[in-house]
């Protein structure tokens, strides 16, 4: 997403800012967290579009993608988001990033009093993204038992309605209707309470979503946090899209599911399509969701088990992934599965670079193309897939440092993968 102002946006920005994005659209969606704070931004930034002429259409404190869903038809959907700090970001209808919103000032400027724009509060957001969602999740997977905390978030109405309507029994914490000035803690800080009620003789899963319907945090029915990458593994195997987008350092146990080396005899009424390709990105949000325009993906992840998926929009969806893994937990153990996945060595360490970032990359990339046997793939930063293993190397955002990675299920096999990159790393500093 784009933020055209914050973080520490105050309701005096927000107007002002309400006013430049208005002046070049005719209808904005507005929606926001239930985070302290964004409901006055919401409102100043709402009375800036309505100020330069632009149409409201006020989506009310709800989850991010159920706003993007009720973005459909308009011009630009802002989303008022944070906790300590605020912001505004704006997203085109789909959920990709709206870059070129709000920022000069100018178009047509604000009009007279008789052009003043209108606000209509729109019914049935959290109703209308589920009852989406549904027709788009898989078929099958009813009878689901779930432990879900919304925090009371703003994915606490559409969030237990989607799993309803996905056959899930779902026994909510924290569920009834997002209240302003709750969210903010993240979903793995309440992963506790969940576990708690949770795996035993229940054989429900747990999962915890933030205050932005964004991102989740999953418990297997053994009442054991799932590591997040373990969490984008199992999506793919239920899920078996033909093209899905992941960073270029992801986990091996990502490339594993996709490939379906790994979680064999898992139960899905998914079938694998023609021409698949896993894509690589540079594990930002917008770098994802571009590479998933350009390669025409079906599926995105990140690291920390955001995931995206295109059939709903292009931006991060916590609910929906919540309902693909209540189905496939209905129709198989978590747990077991999870039990079956190999266990991966991963070594790591940083090397101080000199001379700019620009010519270290030109001869690493010069440099790694001659190791034999690696194919060698580029998304800001780099990665060798070996016969064994990978390993990868990335930039410091201050250009201070190459971190190096390698990641294999024989500690030997990637300690050596290290040794190779780490001299590829100091032929080139």
């Amino acid at each position: 997403m784009y933020s055209i102002a914050g973080p520490g946006e105050t309701p005096e920005a927000a107007l002002e800012a309400g006013m430049r994005v208005g002046a070049s659209r005719r209808e904005v969606t507005v929606g926001m967290s239930s985070a302290a704070g964004c409901l006055a931004v919401k409102e100043a930034f709402s009375a800036g579009l309505m100020a330069a002429g632009c149409r409201v259409r006020d989506a009310g404190a709800n989850a991010l993608p159920a706003v993007a869903a009720a973005g459909t038809g308009s011009d630009l959907v802002a989303y008022v988001r944070g906790e300590a700090a605020i912001e505004i970001s704006l997203m085109a209808p789909d959920g990709s990033a709206a870059r070129d919103a709000g920022a000069q000032r100018g178009g047509r400027g604000l009009p007279g009093y008789r052009g003043v724009g209108s606000a209509r509060r729109l019914r049935s957001v959290s109703e209308s993204y589920a009852e989406r969602a549904a027709r788009a999740l898989p078929s099958g997977g009813a009878g689901s038992l779930v432990i879900l905390d919304c925090g009371r978030g703003g994915a606490s109405e559409c969030a237990p309605r989607l799993l309803a309507l996905a056959g899930a029994e779902a026994s909510t914490i924290d569920a009834h209707g997002p209240c302003p000035g709750a969210g903010g803690d993240p979903p793995e800080a309440r992963l506790s309470a969940v576990s708690a009620l949770a795996g035993g003789d229940s054989g429900s899963i747990g999962i915890a979503i933030d205050d932005e319907g964004s991102r989740l945090a999953l418990v297997d029915e053994g009442g054991s946090a799932v590591d997040p990458e373990c969490m984008v593994a199992l999506a793919l195997l239920y899920l078996r899209p033909s093209r899905a987008v992941v960073p270029i350092d992801a986990s091996a146990v990502v490339d594993d599911a996709f490939h379906g080396i790994i979680g064999e005899g898992v139960r899905t009424s998914a079938r694998f399509g023609a021409d698949r390709r896993l894509i690589r990105s540079d594990g930002t949000l917008a770098g994802t969701v571009g590479a998933m325009a350009e390669g025409e993906a079906d599926f995105g992840a990140l690291r920390d088990g955001t995931m995206v998926f295109p059939s709903m929009s292009l931006c991060p969806d916590a609910v929906f992934g919540a309902a693909v893994l209540a189905k496939m937990s209905a129709e198989n153990s978590l747990r077991n599965l999870l039990g079956t996945f190999p266990r991966y060595s991963v070594l790591s360490e940083s090397v101080r670079l000199q001379g700019g970032r620009e010519p270290f990359s030109r001869r690493l990339s010069e440099r790694l193309a001659s190791i034999e046997g690696a194919d060698v793939r580029h998304a800001g930063g780099w990665r060798a897939n070996m016969d064994g293993g990978w390993f990868s190397v990335s930039i410091a955002e201050d250009g201070s440092a190459a971190r190096i990675s390698a990641e294999s299920r024989d500690r030997v096999y990637a300690a050596g993968m290290m040794d190779v990159a780490r001299e590829a790393v100091l032929d080139c500093v």
